[in-house]
């Protein structure tokens, strides 16, 4: 399985397991701690590889349904009328 060979001896990179989390400003006073939420700034190509694992698995075992055609091989979103 694609999957299997994808992840087995895969040495995920230390990067990819930490994220940078950033409060952002919500509403009320500025000055107020609870006016802010957590955002986590992870990396990109740690979050690629993740979802494409996903998709991957998903496809090998027959977990998504025939309607849905986003982001599928050799299937198009485009609809001609």
């Amino acid at each position: 399985m694609k999957f299997q060979k994808l992840l087995s001896g895969i040495n995920i990179p230390k990067e990819w397991k930490c994220a940078n989390i950033t409060p952002l400003y919500t509403k009320g006073p500025v000055s107020d701690v609870s006016n802010y939420r957590p955002v986590n700034l992870t990396s990109v190509s740690g979050n690629l590889t993740e979802t494409a694992s996903r998709v991957l698995y998903m496809e090998e075992n027959k977990l998504l349904s025939d309607t849905r055609h986003g982001f599928r091989q050799a299937r198009s979103c485009v609809k001609n009328n």
